[in-house]
């Protein structure tokens, strides 16, 4: 992109702004992409569009019928859009009141659907969402606040756009860090990506509710994962700052093989720091074995 961006400056172009630029970038390298639930609500999937890219054009399109018979209206049957204004990249969306009847599984998926369409229109860099003027607030009563494309998992655009929804049982540190408590979460994903991946990256990002707490650096990073004959094989980098005595090791540890085993088809987890087994977790767990569920650590 930069490369095309200097060419295109120094060809004469240089009155052109940078959204012109940005604009004439993306048609080359990607299409727009519409997104729609699909009939069951259980997926949502990116549809090709060859329209306006500005924010009008593609809420349009929203509210048009999908040719494809497995997809459905995202705007119009159930939920519609009372306005719109966008102002130094924030988009701000207020919808009627019928937004607060979407079940939650749906919910998750709209919203999905919205925020990845308009984040592609000229302009737009997050979406607010508001409903009859009011901020839209999760099951914590806290607004959703800016949201951006990415904040709905993605390895980068795919083939067909599609995105599925998952339930997450994660396995948390309790306010004292001496206990692993359950908190589920909910996912919007890339079938592209690994699950094992989202679940590990979701521990990473921390937990949601109150009073429990994180069991894995905010820094660490998921180098690779995979599974095989029943073992998830788990590579994580070592992180700069650690928890220092504010978790157990072995409640951090147990974190991650608990989450990960709530697969019915994973039964062991081996994990390595940047590709290495003999080395230790958190300066105490040596990592040259296999880890299996442990569920005396969780609080009851």
């Amino acid at each position: 992109m930069a490369a095309i961006l200097l060419v295109s400056c120094n060809s004469g172009e240089k009155g052109k702004t940078r959204g012109d630029l940005e604009e004439e970038v993306r048609e080359e390298t990607s299409p727009l992409l519409v997104y729609y639930l699909n009939r069951n609500d259980s997926a949502v999937k990116g549809v090709e569009f060859e329209g306006g890219s500005d924010v009008e054009s593609l809420l349009g399109r929203m509210r048009q019928m999908p040719d494809d018979a497995d997809l459905k209206i995202t705007l119009g049957s159930e939920v519609d859009i009372l306005s719109s204004s966008l102002s130094d990249g924030r988009l701000i969306i207020d919808f009627n009141e019928d937004y607060r009847k979407l079940p939650k599984a749906r919910e998750v998926l709209f919203r999905a659907a919205v925020v990845r369409t308009l984040c592609q229109a000229k302009g737009v860099e997050t979406v607010n969402f508001l409903c009859e003027g009011e901020n839209l607030l999760d099951s914590k009563d806290i607004p959703y606040g800016a949201m951006k494309a990415d904040d709905f998992v993605d390895s980068g655009r795919d083939e067909t756009g599609s995105y599925v929804k998952a339930e997450l049982t994660l396995y948390f540190a309790d306010s004292e860090g001496g206990s692993l408590v359950v908190e589920k979460q909910n996912v919007v994903y890339s079938p592209n990506v690994a699950i094992e991946k989202i679940i590990v990256e979701h521990l990473i990002a921390g937990p949601v509710e109150e009073g429990h707490r994180a069991t894995l650096a905010s820094d660490r990073i998921v180098k690779s994962v995979s599974v095989k004959d029943g073992i998830c094989y788990l590579d994580l980098t070592d992180p700069l700052v650690d928890l220092t005595g504010a978790v157990d090791e072995e409640v951090s540890l147990y974190s991650i093989v608990n989450s990960l085993t709530e697969m019915t088809y994973i039964n062991k987890v081996r994990i390595s720091i940047d590709g290495e087994t003999d080395r230790t977790f958190r300066g105490g767990i040596r990592l040259d074995e296999m880890f299996e569920r442990n569920l005396d650590l969780i609080k009851e």
